[in-house]
């Protein structure tokens, strides 16, 4: 009788576990502050039309998406509705585009250690923005983020409020992770009810135009990335 020898096939290598927790960025308001480089830009540009626009006048509208949603406004409010909104617009879009791809565009200072951080935890680092890939591609590149370091969600089409609670279910859904185990850092009053509505924490960061709005249900309202500390921050996630 011949004995049949039993042939063991080498395991397969394991996959590397996926990541349980998140952390999720507003790209151009966490890591340039383009609501600054937009301000500026706007100053710049009707300043040579002999209009003045103060910060205050500015923060009633900076929290929307794109300088579209709000220009017809602002200008019937600064009493200049004779300007064409539109061409104001992309010479919005120009201006600040020159500065994202600039050599001297300073980033949030706080960022690399955010990066080692979310490192360190083994988390998933994730960014909505509502940049094209052509200017969110050259910024992430400036930072020194390598393909594979961050999950980015472009989304172009964007209305007055990015990111709704929509987008943040839907980044979570893409990367797997349940929205309890995700934690964003958001800019303006809006993003951060919008996470909270997700089902997601909220770290506040507001900028200098968004300091004054409520960030209620906020986990911690931080002055910089340079506040967050590992030991606080994100205990609620260990």
């Amino acid at each position: 009788m011949t004995e049949e020898l039993e042939v063991q096939e080498n395991p397969a290598e394991e996959a590397e576990p996926k990541a349980s927790f998140a952390l999720l960025i507003e790209l151009e308001h966490v890591v340039a502050n383009t609501r600054t480089m937009t301000f500026d830009v706007l100053t710049s540009i009707l300043k040579d039309k002999k209009i003045n626009i103060s910060p205050v006048d500015f923060m009633r509208y900076s929290h929307i998406a794109r300088p579209e949603y709000y220009l017809e406004d602002l200008l019937t409010s600064l009493g200049a509705k004779k300007l064409s909104a539109t061409k104001l617009a992309d010479d919005i879009e120009s201006g600040v585009k020159m500065g994202l791809t600039s050599a001297g565009l300073k980033v949030n200072p706080g960022l690399s250690t955010l990066v080692e951080l979310v490192k360190s935890k083994k988390m998933v680092l994730g960014a909505v923005t509502a940049l094209s890939p052509e200017l969110s591609a050259p910024l992430l590149k400036q930072i020194g983020l390598e393909e594979g370091e961050i999950e980015l969600f472009s989304h172009q089409d964007v209305e007055r409020n990015f990111p709704r609670a929509d987008i943040w279910l839907k980044v979570a859904k893409k990367l797997e992770i349940p929205t309890r185990n995700c934690t964003a850092i958001a800019t303006s009053a809006a993003s951060c009810k919008a996470a909270l509505t997700a089902g997601m924490r909220c770290i506040a960061l507001p900028d200098t135009f968004t300091a004054y709005q409520d960030f209620g249900g906020a986990y911690t309202v931080i002055d910089s990335l340079e506040d967050v500390n590992a030991d606080d921050a994100f205990s609620m996630i260990d």
